[in-house]
């Protein structure tokens, strides 16, 4: 054998050997390959397949498919999907879709739709929405024209109005409507009110009671000895009672104030009726004092018709009149004026038959019948106020101005600025000198050594030993 032929087996043997070492024997089926009833997609795979893969498929996957998926598909998907997925689809989905989903669609969602959702929609929704407990048409909590406990009417009058000199008469409170208007309490008290307006500063709470309408505050006021306004609160029926107030400027979002106001009138045609008359009509339900001091009614038109004391001729009803007064058992007389007789009887009543030709009169009592007599024989004697008895937070007018008077308190401050009135002598007095020069102080008090004092501004109303009561102008 030649060396080259040699050194040429002996290399092919050596390589030969080293392949047989390095390469890899067979290998296990690869686990992610797919394939039928594999785990990746395919037929029945846990990903995307035709089968029940876990992933998008055909099948019952996980992912989308047309099967019962999780997400996008058209089965039972939780996405979206043709069936009852939770995200939007045309099945019962919690977002939009057709079905009864959470979120917009046409079925029962909880946002917007056309179902019962919570949010707005045609439906009995909590938001916007017929039959909402918000704003809607149906019966909500909140301003709307259904049945709720917050008047939808109630607003704000814009613009406010200024005082009206010639109020109107209202029966039913509401805002804006009854701004400006007067209402007549069940025990003929009136009240002046104002729509969304605050009440003065310087009033006290007198009660809280629990009502159920605004009508019903003013009842409550009108019961309280010391409520004179009231402050009302619609949207929580917060009722309270006020010891003081009047016309306010001072705007509020919500509160109906009422004050106290004089009652309407109307006017009358003028008087015909001739004073001091004694003859018919113009005498009729007036009264005539007779020489002797007996006061007598008058009725034109009418007798009394009672067993008669006594049957005289005269010449008028004045004269009849007098002939009772000189009778001690008289009272009454009818008095024919066609015939010129008076017929006296004893009935202290009015008349009570109608008689065109006839007047009757009956007594009244005695003109004066007091005077100039003792206290003994006419009434148990008063005892004299005291003109300087102070009862704390008691409101007292003097000149129709307000004042609140401060027991055992002063305005404190200022002191060289004060100003002393030595000629007055009560509480009232000291409060009259104040008005004189209101512009220039901004209370009066009264020391228990020292009288009246006029305070300047810069003072405050503070408890003092020697204080006897400071007067607080409410006006102010």
């Amino acid at each position: 054998m030649k060396p080259d032929t040699a050194f040429f087996l002996i290399g092919a043997a050596l390589l030969g050997l080293a392949n047989a070492q390095i390469k890899p024997g067979p290998r296990p089926a690869s686990p992610a390959s797919p394939a039928t009833g594999g785990i990746k997609p395919g037929s029945g795979g846990i990903q995307p397949g035709s089968g029940g893969g876990i992933q998008p498929g055909s099948g019952g996957g996980i992912q989308p498919g047309s099967g019962g998926g999780i997400q996008p598909g058209s089965g039972g998907g939780i996405q979206p999907g043709s069936g009852g997925g939770i995200q939007p689809g045309s099945g019962g989905g919690i977002q939009p879709g057709s079905g009864g989903g959470i979120q917009p669609g046409s079925g029962g969602g909880i946002q917007p739709g056309s179902g019962g959702g919570i949010q707005p929609g045609s439906g009995g929704g909590i938001q916007p929405g017929s039959g909402g407990i918000k704003p809607g048409s149906g019966g909500g909590i909140q301003p709307g024209s259904g049945g709720g406990t917050t008047p939808g009417s109630w607003t704000c009058p814009n613009p406010r109005k200024p005082y009206n000199q010639s109020p109107a008469v209202t029966n039913s409170i509401s805002c804006p409507a009854s701004d400006g208007s007067i209402y007549e309490t069940v025990d003929g008290s009136w009240y002046y009110l104002q729509c969304c307006t605050q009440g003065s500063s310087n009033a006290l709470s007198v009660g809280t009671p629990q009502v159920s309408s605004m009508e019903e505050c003013l009842k409550k006021c009108a019961d309280v000895a010391n409520c004179e306004t009231i402050s009302f609160e619609p949207s929580t029926l917060y009722c309270n009672l006020l010891d003081f107030g009047s016309f306010s400027s001072t705007p509020h979002g919500s509160q109906l104030h009422a004050f106290p106001t004089s009652p309407p009138a109307t006017k009358q045609p003028t008087m015909t009726t001739r004073r001091c008359a004694t003859t018919c009509p113009e005498g009729n339900g007036q009264i005539y004092v007779s020489p002797f001091g007996e006061t007598f009614y008058m009725s034109c038109g009418m007798r009394h018709g009672t067993p008669y004391l006594n049957v005289e001729s005269v010449s008028s009803l004045e004269d009849c009149m007098d002939h009772c007064a000189g009778s001690p058992s008289c009272s009454s007389v009818d008095f024919d004026q066609n015939k010129r007789v008076c017929y006296l009887s004893n009935n202290d009543s009015p008349p009570s038959i109608t008689a065109p030709r006839f007047a009757a009169a009956h007594s009244v009592g005695c003109s004066g019948a007091c005077e100039g007599c003792g206290k003994k024989s006419c009434g148990a004697s008063q005892p004299k106020s005291d003109p300087n008895q102070c009862l704390d937070d008691q409101i007292v007018y003097v000149g129709n101005h307000p004042f609140r008077t401060k027991c055992n308190q002063c305005y404190v401050g200022q002191t060289a600025q004060s100003v002393s009135r030595p000629e007055a002598k009560t509480y009232e007095q000291c409060m009259q000198l104040y008005l004189l020069e209101a512009n220039n102080y901004v209370g009066a008090h009264w020391l228990k050594n020292g009288g009246c004092r006029l305070k300047p501004a810069g003072s405050a109303v503070s408890d003092h030993v020697n204080c006897a009561a400071a007067f607080v102008p409410l006006w102010k």
